[in-house]
């Protein structure tokens, strides 16, 4: 099948300075490879996060960041099974330990389980040797409680400095980013929700959804669940398959980014105020 999306020149780390990518525009415009870059890139690859893959055909990644939320996490599992569809779950292992039934069912289902946090904290206002002491307390307590090793780390927030990207890579974690997004956490109705994750889709993207809702979510915005039904309904008639990170990772050459957060600062340098969180 031909792709409706133009293909560019990807290298291997891109070195930007504003969004990790233009979320909801569809199709990607990527830098060409110049000589520079690519004789820089086995220096700059070890410091660098995966944002996506580079592809044409039609494959992306769901990932669901925040829980497993018993209000909202089965209901986003029957969704993707009546799909085929396989996921990537962001979780706080705290939240996990709460409810280890519902992350076992995540993994038995044949999901992919990797780590968010201990909790939603930003780890950047935190002294370093902490949030690596959190980093790896996190990844202890998920695995004892899915009983499998967790190879992927998102920061809370999107927000991560060198420091804690070089424990996590220690720690054998592999930092995630994203490519593209629903903005599930503004609280806006689930159609409008679904229809901004539809149009940021595009051929080996990561998109950023939560699957949290009710008294998981504190005083944080709620998301629908409607949004999954309503997107996967939308995405159906092109043909689309969705693979785990894991899974794209493997099949396909990596988009990678320099994404650091400096302590004290909200977001990321030349990133755009944005209303709500990300991640």
């Amino acid at each position: 099948m031909a792709s409706p999306f133009r293909v560019h020149p990807t290298p291997y780390v891109q070195v930007r300075r504003s969004w990790v990518a233009d979320y909801e525009i569809g199709e990607r415009r990527q830098e060409l490879e110049t000589p520079t870059m690519r004789r820089l890139k086995p220096l700059l690859a070890p410091w660098s996060s995966l944002i996506c893959v580079d592809t044409i055909d039609r494959v992306m990644a769901l990932t669901f960041d925040d829980g497993p939320d018993p209000e909202l996490t089965p209901s986003v599992l029957d969704a993707l099974a009546a799909e085929g569809a396989r996921a990537t779950f962001f979780m706080l292992s705290a939240t996990a330990r709460r409810h280890p039934a519902l992350a076992r069912r995540v993994a038995a289902e044949g999901h992919e389980i990797a780590l968010h946090g201990v909790v939603h904290e930003r780890s950047t206002e935190l002294p370093l040797t902490r949030a690596a002491a959190r980093l790896r307390q996190g990844k202890e307590e998920l695995e004892d409680v899915v009983g499998q090793e967790i190879r992927l780390f998102r920061p809370t927030y999107g927000a991560i400095r060198m420091g804690l990207l070089l424990q996590a890579r220690r720690l054998g974690l592999e930092t995630v980013i994203w490519s593209a997004w629903a903005r599930d956490w503004l609280g806006d109705p689930p159609e409008e929700v679904a229809e901004r994750a539809y149009v940021a889709r595009h051929p080996g993207a990561v998109v950023l959804l939560h699957d949290i809702v009710g008294a998981e979510a504190g005083p944080r915005p709620l998301s629908s669940p409607e949004t999954v039904p309503l997107l996967l309904d939308k995405l159906r008639p092109e043909g689309w398959r969705y693979l785990t990170v894991g899974q794209l990772t493997a099949r396909y050459p990596h988009i990678r980014c320099h994404w650091f957060l400096p302590p004290g600062k909200s977001r990321p340098n030349g990133a755009p105020a944005e209303p709500g969180r990300a991640a």
